[in-house]
């Protein structure tokens, strides 16, 4: 059976999924009722040569500094660890010093997610499972920047970093990058998956990542249900999109979510069409 979580209110599987789940659509619609979502979402055809909407993000291939082919990267990198030490820390230091980094990063975020407390951060970080190891970047011995990682057997899933903005100029994002990349992929022989498309914001973590630390987009094809009120809601709303995505925060760039996935699902049906005639 599939492991699923709720996460922003969209079900999804708990290790990242390239295959069809086990359960039906009415077993997954089932699933969101019970945990309050209004939508599902998995992938299969991971590696795909067909659809091109949708990928993740990975890197299975560790480069080190002197074999870097940029040069304003291999500079960036050494200038890094002048300045900087990484290293995996514990739950207790990330509680003591983390959320003055959260804090100062969320400020500089557009984005619908509610900032947590420090109370809240607190108990997320003592809930975080023990197959996640948390990363450090230290400058000096303040912690500027933090990221966490789930370990599984063949891969790792690198799924938060947050950054000191008045520490980005000594290339903290790089020497923390690369550690990681290091640890998993050169001394673990794990290939290291760091999201996937982002639909909900414009980023250039993504764009950074391709072009400086060896990432690729490996696409596949997505699939998503929605619960029956947000179905018709979508049906009707699809023709005016463009309008909605035109909002980076508030319920209608919470709207123009939804339609971006929509707008991946037709754009790959309209493609399985055009194949088909071809046969």
């Amino acid at each position: 059976m599939t492991h699923w979580k709720a996460y922003h209110k969209v079900l999804i599987p708990c290790i990242p999924q390239v295959s069809e789940p086990e359960e039906s659509i009415e077993e997954i619609k089932k699933l969101m009722k019970k945990s309050h979502c209004y939508m599902a979402r998995w992938t299969t055809d991971f590696d795909s040569d067909v659809y091109k909407d949708f990928y993740y993000l990975v890197c299975d291939k560790f480069i080190e500094v002197e074999d870097v082919e940029l040069r304003k990267v291999r500079n960036e990198l050494r200038r890094a660890f002048k300045y900087c030490s990484v290293k995996i820390i514990s739950k207790k230091s990330l509680i003591e010093q983390g959320y003055n980094v959260y804090d100062k990063a969320f400020k500089k975020y557009i984005t619908n997610v509610n900032k947590m407390n420090k109370q809240q951060f607190e108990e997320m970080v003592e809930n975080l499972d023990e197959s996640i190891d948390i990363w450090g970047v230290f400058y000096d011995s303040i912690l500027v920047g933090w990221g966490t990682v789930k370990v599984y057997d063949k891969f790792c899933d690198f799924q938060v970093v947050k950054y000191d903005p008045d520490f980005l100029k000594f290339e903290i994002s790089a020497a923390i990058n690369y550690s990681i990349n290091q640890y998993y992929i050169k001394k673990h022989n794990k290939f290291i998956i760091a999201g996937t498309k982002s639909l909900n914001h414009d980023t250039n973590i993504q764009n950074y990542l391709v072009k400086k630390f060896n990432y690729k987009r490996r696409y596949c094809k997505l699939h998503v249900v929605y619960i029956w009120y947000v179905q018709v809601l979508v049906r009707f709303l699809y023709p005016f999109r463009k309008f909605f995505y035109k909002f980076k925060t508030g319920v209608f760039s919470k709207i123009a979510v939804v339609l971006r996935h929509e707008e991946i699902i037709r754009s790959q049906k309209k493609l399985e069409v055009q194949l088909k005639n071809q046969m």
